[in-house]
C-alpha cells in the first residue's frame, strides 16, 4: 500500500464512521494530497467499498496515468461536469453522499441535489484537511527546501534595496528569483510595506519609493514541488526612532515566548496567549490585531476555517506551523517577525534561519 492508498483508507474509515457511503471532493489540493495528481479540473469520489474514481477530461488523463496509483479508477469526462457527475454517482447506487462543502458553489450543489433527488446530500467539512495537519517525513523535507529556497532568494535581493526602489520592484525582484531559484510558484502576493505603511499587516507591494529611515517589512514565501514557505522579515533602511526599535524587540520576545509555546499537548490558543499577553504587558496589545499563525503545507493557510482553527486545535507531532507576531501603530510603522515552526517530540524546531536577534539594516 503507497502513501496515497494510506491516506485515502483514512477517509474510507471516515465514511463508515460517518455512515455515508461516498464523499465527492472538488479541492485540487486534496485531491492531490490523495491520489497525487497534481493538475487541474477533478474530482474526487471515494466510496466506502474503497473506490477510488478520480474523473477529469482529455486534457490530463496522460497526467493522470503517470502520476496516480492503478488503485484509482480514471473516468474521462466528455459531456457536460453536472451530467458526468450524476452518472458517475448514480452508477454506484449510491445513497447517502457527502459532499466537500467548502470548495462547492451554492449553484452546482443545487443542480446536483436536483438531479439526484433520491439521493441524501450531505455537507463534509475539513475531513482531509484534518489528515494533512500532520506532515510525513516527506512533507517536512519538501517544506525544509521551499524555506530554504526562499530564504536564498531573499537574501540575494537585499542588497537591492535601497532609498528610490519601489516596493514593487522590490516584490517583483523577490518573486522572479523565488522562480529563478527553483521554486514553481509564489505563495500569494508578496507583501512589501514600508515606513507608514509597514503598520498595514497586509499591505501588499506598492509604487511608494522605500525612503532613507524607514522600516521595511517583507512578508514572502513560494512552492516547491507542491509544498509551501511562508516568512516574513523587518528590516531597517537608514535608522528608525527608539520605540521602533524596542517595538522590534518586544515583537522578537513574543515570537521567542509563542515558538517555546509550540508543543505537544499545548492548543493554538496558549501558543497565541504566549505572544500577546506580553505585547500587552509592554503596552501595545491594542495593535496586535490578527492571530499568531496557522499551518502550512499543500495551502500556504491551513487552519484557518472556523471549523479547525489554529487557536482551538491541539498541536501535534510533525505539524508545521508559523509564529507571527506584530505591532502595528498607524502613522509611526510596523514589525512582523514571521518563522516556520516544526512540532516535535522535544524542543519546537525554528525551520526559518534568517537572521532576526537584531533590526537588520538594509
Amino acid at each position: 500500500m503507497n502513501l496515497y492508498q494510506k491516506r485515502r483508507e483514512q477517509i474510507y474509515q471516515k465514511l463508515t464512521k460517518e455512515q455515508k457511503q461516498a464523499v465527492l471532493l472538488f479541492n485540487e489540493k486534496n485531491i492531490r494530497y490523495l491520489t497525487g495528481f497534481t493538475g487541474d479540473e477533478a474530482q474526487l469520489l471515494l466510496t466506502v467499498q474503497e473506490e477510488a474514481v478520480l474523473m477529469s477530461d482529455s486534457r490530463f488523463m496522460g497526467q493522470i496515468e503517470s502520476e496516480v496509483d492503478k488503485q484509482v479508477e480514471i473516468y474521462n469526462k466528455k459531456k457536460s461536469l453536472l451530467k458526468e457527475l450524476s452518472e458517475v454517482i448514480t452508477s454506484r447506487n449510491i445513497k447517502q453522499l457527502a459532499i466537500e462543502g467548502d470548495h462547492i458553489s451554492a449553484s452546482l450543489f443545487m443542480d446536483l441535489a436536483d438531479r439526484l433527488s433520491l439521493i441524501e446530500l450531505n455537507f463534509c467539512h475539513q475531513w482531509v484537511e484534518k489528515l494533512q495537519m500532520i506532515k510525513d517525513t516527506d512533507e517536512v523535507s519538501l517544506i525544509k527546501k521551499a524555506i530554504e529556497i526562499s530564504e536564498k532568494s531573499l537574501e540575494k535581493i537585499l542588497p537591492k534595496i535601497k532609498p528610490g526602489i519601489t516596493e514593487k520592484q522590490v516584490a517583483n525582484l523577490l518573486d522572479f528569483q523565488l522562480k529563478q531559484d527553483g521554486l514553481s510558484d509564489i505563495s500569494f502576493e508578496t507583501i512589501v510595506a514600508s515606513g507608514y505603511r509597514s503598520a498595514w499587516p497586509h499591505g501588499a507591494a506598492s509604487d511608494k519609493k522605500i525612503k532613507n529611515n524607514e522600516l521595511v517589512t517583507i512578508d514572502f514565501g513560494g512552492y516547491y514541488k507542491g509544498y509551501t514557505s511562508d516568512i516574513t522579515r523587518t528590516f531597517v533602511v537608514g535608522e528608525v526612532s527608539d520605540e521602533l526599535q524596542r517595538i522590534y524587540h518586544i515583537v522578537l520576545e513574543a515570537n521567542k515566548r509563542a515558538t517555546d509555546k509550540a508543543r505537544i499537548g499545548c492548543t493554538g490558543l496558549e501558543v497565541d496567549r504566549a505572544a500577546r499577553e506580553y505585547i500587552q504587558e509592554c503596552g501595545y496589545g491594542e495593535y496586535f490585531g490578527h492571530g499568531i499563525g496557522h499551518g502550512i503545507g499543500l495551502n500556504v493557510h491551513e487552519l484557518t476555517d472556523s471549523r479547525l482553527s489554529f487557536k482551538d486545535v491541539t498541536l501535534q507531532k510533525d505539524m508545521i506551523i508559523t509564529i507571527e507576531p506584530g505591532i502595528y501603530v498607524p502613522g509611526l510603522g510596523g514589525v512582523r517577525i514571521e518563522d516556520d515552526v516544526l512540532v516535535t517530540d522535544g524542543e519546537p524546531e525554528v525551520l526559518t534561519t534568517l537572521s532576526k536577534s537584531q533590526l537588520i539594516k538594509l
